[in-house]
């Protein structure tokens, strides 16, 4: 590259070109100066944050080691970090230069000591280097000074998590990189870091090799977290031992067991130095004069070998295509996380996902908070990958969401990201859209789930899930699709009784057959609070024992309360570490760790954690409590933006207040974003911050809840309101809807906390009205408990006289409330909600959802004739008065008016009528459709007239989405009734075309279902009928509605066996659709699939009385009882037509003859695909016992047989490939006979 002209600096020479940098080396007013220069005309903001972010960490210091930085200066559009000269090159290039020769001892020695001194500076001055590599170090190759440069990714703070990410996407350079660094490895990154960085670089210098080598960034975390390198005196024998030792020490996995300063690492490195220069280095043991700088607690999980073993066995099967929950209970602070995240080591080996979601003890409100978390980290580890790892991703969510994949950019704006915009989905009736969400969250989490990366998903703190939360993972855990996924639930089993909804929940999984581990979590015994202690300290067991247990007895083991003690013991002077570590060349000893017990007693120590984390906070400045406390209103993770405006300061001001927090460990940052406050000034950061998240987190629940403490008990609930107003009146500044639907609930969850503090009459109206919005968000995301607590608040807000005042906001308000106590199954307060709604309907449509939501309860409450009745009842208050036991001239009168209004010629062209706009007509087809199958059920005769209606309806006002339905049940009606075979096909047939016209497919998997069990086998083969019950139920899964795919399924099944496919394949399928009508809660389909499946059983399996449907899948005597309590015809001429059909087939004839007599009087409910069936075998069994009978029943039985044949040759006439074989069969068999 060219070097460019800079004003005020003569540019000498390109020293290196990195990614985005290039550095040149120059002269400024006489000095030699380097500039560090970004590349690109117009960088990216990490790029000028990194480079700033160099320039404030090393802009004030003044140390021996570390290169001079002069100034930060802009040219066009181009930073420039201006630093010192001092005749250096990189110490990779120097490397390259002498590697025709072995880099002499002396001069590696020369170099090692100087970057030890460089480090004790830094970690004095409280920075973390974090990219220690050759190409960092700078050595001026004829003085053979050495300093160390690049803090881009410097940290100020003592400690920092590393996020898990795409190995690719982590800070620093890979092959030096410390294990903690790869966020891997369950322990956080101090200084510590640096020496395993420069360990690597040592050894490459003594080798000329890395440690590592692999094209592979997950193979290289996996050799940094559990590999050992070559042993270096394998690759160069000149080494000395000690020195080899020093190198192992620095590289050790665990940070404990690295050097614990840089002062004992650099007394070792001097030592060597001195003793080479005298002729021949010793041995002696590395670390020996090694002294702890400051208290680092060991992070080393004590105790907890066996829970560990648990939850890495779970993970491994899951790795080998299991699906799994691991329950972990146990106190606050017990260390649930830190053992779920042991869980990351393991990960690395998979290429697996690792992704947490936490609930939120203040924000209980907020639906599916913790899955969402959980699936936004999960993209947002994606977005890190390459484009063609993208593009697999995006043909995998494209294919499993196809048409819904909306839904899922609703909740997690991030997949839009991968996958482009997505055409809106078609709004549905409240149950589908409910069906329909839950299953495409369902198929979106199944994209993650693959055997070349298996996927753990973590909810912590269970205890303070939402109602749709737990719901959703009871859905999730019972689908045995699922594989390649551990779900690790945390909870605090002190907060639970057996009568928790989460304790419920996993009850009912439970049930299902999930595997199921369940890991509780005890304080820790006394002997690991010991060696936790004599690890910390380094000293030997019996030496601190004392201490330990004055620590044990005042946390009882618990410990986050430990550390948190401990810590604060060394804080306060009362632990502390004596005598400064000399050289032992210069007879010096080594210190120790004291501390006085006495002392500490006379402190008072307290023994609550809550009470000891108030004191840390207290111990910070007045701003910086204040801006702890609103933060702790926010949540456990709060945003910088959120909390300056409900703190009513700048972005810098807020940053400042928080950096003390941060640096005492309070809070952490969640990502690096943190900084970008940290290096713009106060206007920059306005403009900078827009479109980035600065989070934050606290440490602890309970450091948040100690925060949240601090505010005084009267002044909460004005706290809440005011941080809800703040943010409420940043939306409406926006002035944007979907800015106010997305933060409807975290403002919602402090204005509501605030309520009592509301007086005004306008401002509790307008509550109310953002109640509404929330409730009817939360019922689109299928929160229908949440949904029902905004609707309860909403309604508590309005004046006595609302109904009349403010009808619209009364009316929806009730309305919702109806809708989500129904789907709560609060049916005491559905029924209170609704004839509230009911007495205060100002017009008879305003009453319709609620009639609708009404009969939807009576058939969940298999009340299935008191759902007709209420159906009728709103019918007739909109004009449409049916008998409650049509005759046949009722029938025969609205059939002929049919006919006459929609004559055969004119069927074609229905689909070309307009669409239904008439709200009264669209009531009246929305309660006809609720009491159909209902009808259908019980009263043959009623779901005629109603389908009669239904067709007249549509075709005089229009079309709708559930016109085909009804098209197609009025060809079921025409044929039934009037044998019209040619117009119940074409019929059927313009249901299928106007089906696919139309853009809402809400109605297909009923239009399918009835299109293919009443017409298509008409005239086409069986096959047809089978290929849209396939359609019908894959259908099913994208619009939610289960009730039709269940049906589908079951009668894709009766079909094969129909058809003679082989009956273990027809089994299998049983099976797979079996699993998905009972995790969908069919329990109707779900009795007539175990019916089918035993038919088939008996049909396999030898049995005394195989004719008999009673096994261990279905029992007739049971279900028996209560098809007759009902009236349920179909389901009693399903169960006889079955026994008809194994009677024949077993040869018990005079059974075969009982059924057909009990069947008879419900033939009007039989479906017709079974119809042909039931008089195959009827004719079949009447000729098998004709013999045996006397003469009058002969005649009575060739009269029917006849009659029966008379249909079947009809039927064979128009489809012969089904019907004409059954009629020449039974034709055989009379011939026989005769």
């Amino acid at each position: 590259m060219l070097p460019i002209a800079i004003p005020g600096y003569e540019i000498t020479e390109v020293v290196r070109e990195g990614l985005n940098t290039v550095i040149y080396r120059g002269v400024s007013n006489q000095q030699l100066v380097i500039l560090k220069v970004l590349k690109a005309e117009y960088p990216s903001l990490e790029q000028i944050t990194r480079l700033k972010h160099e320039y404030k960490v090393t802009e004030n210091l003044e140390l021996e080691g570390v290169v001079k930085v002069y100034g930060l200066e802009t040219y066009q559009n181009r930073l420039i970090l201006v630093a010192e000269d001092f005749g250096g090159i990189s110490l990779k290039e120097f490397l390259v230069k002498e590697k025709s020769q072995k880099l002499p001892l002396i001069i590696f020695l020369s170099i090692a000591v100087q970057l030890a001194q460089g480090l004790v500076s830094l970690h004095k001055n409280q920075i973390i280097h974090k990219d220690i590599k050759p190409a960092n170090i700078i050595i001026n190759p004829q003085t053979g000074q050495v300093k160390l440069t690049d803090f881009s990714i410097a940290s100020r703070l003592g400690q920092e998590t590393a996020c898990l990410t795409n190995p690719n996407q982590l800070e620093g350079t890979l092959a030096y990189a410390s294990p903690e660094q790869t966020g891997r490895m369950n322990r956080s990154v101090d200084f510590r870091s640096d020496f395993y960085s420069l360990g690597v670089t040592f050894y490459e210098i003594i080798t000329g090799h890395l440690p590592f080598i692999s094209n592979d960034p997950l193979e290289l975390v996996h050799c940094h977290l559990a590999k050992q390198p070559t042993p270096i005196q394998e690759l160069n024998l000149e080494v000395p031992t000690v020195l080899v030792e020093i190198v192992n020490k620095l590289m050790e996995k665990n940070a404990e067991d690295r050097y614990q300063s840089a002062e004992g690492l650099l007394a070792d490195l001097q030592q060597c130095l001195i003793e080479l220069k005298q002729g021949k280095i010793t041995s002696f043991t590395p670390g020996e004069y090694d002294k702890a700088s400051q208290l680092l607690i060991s992070q080393k999980l004590y105790g907890r070998e066996k829970q560990v073993e648990i939850l890495l066995e779970a993970f491994e099967r899951v790795s080998n295509g299991g699906f799994e929950l691991v329950l972990v209970g146990g106190y606050s602070g017990i260390g649930k996380t830190a053992l779920i995240n042991e869980i990351l080591r393991g990960l690395t080996r998979r290429k697996g996902y690792f992704a947490s979601g936490k609930f939120d003890q203040f924000q209980r409100n907020v639906p599916l908070a913790a899955s969402i978390q959980a699936h936004r980290d999960l993209i947002r580890q994606l977005l890190t990958e390459s484009e063609e790892h993208l593009k697999y991703w995006r043909e995998k969510f494209t294919v499993a969401l196809g048409a819904n994949a909306q839904l899922i950019i609703n909740i997690i704006p991030e997949l839009e990201l991968i996958i482009g915009a997505q055409p809106p989905v078609v709004e549905l009736g409240a149950i589908e859209t409910a069906n329909r969400l839950n299953r495409t969250f369902q198929q979106f989490s199944q994209v993650f789930q693959s055997s070349n990366h298996p996927v753990v998903l973590f909810m912590d703190d269970l205890q303070w899930a939402d109602i749709a939360s737990l719901q959703a993972l009871q859905t999730f855990m019972s689908d045995s699709t699922n594989c390649y996924c551990l779900v690790i639930a945390a909870y605090r089993d002190n907060e639970v009784s057996s009568t928790h909804p989460f304790m419920q929940t996993v009850e009912v999984i439970r049930q299902t057959g999930a595997k199921i581990s369940d890991i509780q979590l005890k304080p820790l015994f006394v002997d690991d609070v010991t060696q936790l202690v004599a690890d910390t300290l380094r000293a030997p067991l019996k030496n601190v024992t004392s201490l330990a247990s004055l620590l044990f007895e005042k946390t009882q083991g618990n410990p986050f309360f430990l550390t948190q003690l401990f810590k604060s013991l060394y804080d306060s002077g009362l632990l502390s570490f004596e005598t400064p570590l000399s050289s032992p060349l210069q007879g010096g000893q080594r210190g120790v760790w004291q501390w006085d017990l006495e002392k500490i007693h006379k402190q008072g120590v307290t023994d609550n954690v809550v009470e000891l984390m108030i004191n840390k906070i207290h111990k910070l400045a007045a701003p910086t409590q204040k801006i702890l406390q609103l933060a702790a209103c926010i949540g456990n993770k709060f945003d910088l933006q959120t909390l300056a405006t409900v703190a009513q300061q700048s972005y810098s001001s807020v940053a400042e207040d928080l950096w003390s927090a941060l640096t005492v460990g309070l809070i952490v940052p969640v990502g690096n974003n943190y900084l970008l406050p940290q290096v713009f000034g106060a206007q920059e950061i306005v403009e900078v911050i827009q479109g980035e998240n600065i989070e934050y987190s606290f440490l602890h629940d309970r450091v948040q809840q100690a925060a949240y403490a601090l505010i005084i008990e009267e002044q909460k609930q004005a706290t809440h309101a005011k941080i809800g107003k703040l943010l409420l009146q940043k939306c409406s500044i926006v002035s944007s809807t979907e800015e106010l639907e997305a933060n409807i609930f975290k403002i919602l969850n402090h204005l509501n906390m605030g309520i009592d503090l509301i007086l005004e009459s306008s401002e509790k109206i307008k509550l109310a009205r953002l109640n509404l919005i929330a409730a009817q968000k939360a019922k689109a995301s299928a929160a229908y408990d949440a949904a029902l607590k905004y609707c309860r608040t909403g309604l508590s807000l309005l004046p006595i006289d609302s109904w009349q005042i403010n009808y619209d906001l009364t009316l929806a308000l009730h309305e919702k409330a109806t809708e989500a106590a129904y789907f709560c199954r609060e049916f005491e307060q559905m029924q209170l909600f609704g004839e509230i709604l009911k007495q205060n309907a100002q017009t008879t449509l305003d009453q319709v959802k609620v009639y609708y939501f009404y009969i939807l309860a009576c058939i969940a409450q298999k009340q299935l004739p008191k759902s007709i009745a209420i159906g009728l009842e709103i019918l007739e208050l909109l004009g449409m008065l049916f008998p409650n036991s049509p005759t046949e001239a009722d029938i025969q009168q609205a059939l002929t008016e049919t006919i006459l209004l929609v004559p055969q010629s004119t069927i074609a062209s229905i689909i070309d009528l307009p669409l239904m706009t008439n709200p009264k007509s669209l009531a009246i087809l929305q309660i006809l459709d609720a009491i159909s199958s209902t009808t259908y059920f019980l009263n043959p005769p009623l779901y005629t007239l109603t389908t009669l209606a239904m067709m007249k309806l549509s075709v005089q006002d229009g079309n709708t989405p559930l016109s085909p339905v009804i098209y197609s049940q009025y060809g079921c009606i025409l044929n039934a009734i009037i044998n019209d075979i040619e117009s119940t096909y074409q019929l059927g047939n313009l249901a299928l075309n106007l089906l696919n016209s139309l853009a809402d497919k809400t109605y297909a998997p009923k239009t399918l279902f009835i299109t293919a069990t009443f017409s298509t086998h008409w005239k086409s083969h069986f096959s047809e009928s089978l290929a849209l019950f396939n359609l019908g139920g894959q259908k099913a899964l994208f619009v939610g509605d289960f009730e039709y795919g269940a049906w589908n399924y079951v009668y894709e099944c009766r079909t094969e066996v129909l058809m003679g496919k082989p009956l273990n394949e027809v089994m299998y399928k049983i099976s797979i659709f079996k699993a998905e009508i009972k995790k969908n809660k069919q329990q109707v389909s779900l009795n007539h699939i175990e019916m089918l499946e035993q038919m088939v059983i008996n049909l396999m399996q030898e049995s005394n009385n195989p004719s008999c449907l009673i096994g261990d899948v279905y029992n007739e005597e049971k279900s028996l009882i209560d098809y007759y309590n009902i009236k349920d015809g179909f389901s009693l001429v399903t169960l006889h037509l079955y026994k008809l059909t194994l009677s024949y087939i077993f040869e018990s004839y005079n059974r075969a003859t009982e059924n057909i007599d009990k069947s008879v009087n419900y033939l009007a409910a039989a479906s017709a695909i079974d119809i042909a069936q039931f008089y195959l075998y009827s004719s079949l069994s009447y000729l098998a016992v004709y013999n045996s009978v006397n003469s009058t029943q002969q005649n009575q039985y060739i009269e029917i047989v006849d009659t029966n044949q008379a249909k079947m040759q009809e039927w064979a006439h128009h489809a012969p490939m089904n019907y004409l074989h059954k009629f020449q069969l039974v034709e055989a068999e009379k011939f026989r006979n005769f």
